[in-house]
C-alpha cells in the first residue's frame, strides 16, 4: 500500500465556508476507483506552528497513486479549490 500525506497551510482570512467547500470537494475524491481510503480534516489546534489542514490518501500501489495524481477530477479540485486557498503545501508518499 502507498500512503499519500498532504499538509496545507491556508492564506490569511480563509472563511469557514471556504473550508466547508474544500471538505465537500475532497469528499468527492473518495469515490475515485483507485483510492483505497481517503481522510482529511482541519488541525485540532493542539500545538503552535502546525499546518491548517491534512489529507491522507491510501492507494494499493504506485500505479494507482499516479492515476489519481493525473485524474481530471483530482486536477480540477486542485486548481479550483485547493490552490486558491493555500500559501503552503507539503506532501510525501511512503509505502505502508
Amino acid at each position: 500500500m502507498l500512503r499519500h500525506c498532504v499538509l496545507l497551510t491556508f492564506k490569511d482570512r480563509i472563511t469557514h465556508d471556504q473550508i466547508s467547500h474544500l471538505s465537500s470537494e475532497l469528499a468527492r475524491l473518495r469515490a475515485l476507483p483507485m483510492v483505497s481510503d481517503y481522510r482529511f480534516g482541519p488541525d485540532a489546534g493542539l500545538a503552535e506552528g502546525n499546518a491548517d489542514f491534512a489529507i491522507i490518501a491510501d492507494f494499493p500501489d504506485v500505479a494507482a497513486y499516479e492515476a489519481y495524481a493525473a485524474d481530471p477530477t483530482h486536477q480540477a479540485v486542485l486548481s479550483t479549490t485547493i490552490r486558491p486557498l493555500i500559501s503552503e503545501r507539503t506532501a510525501l508518499q511512503f509505502n505502508s
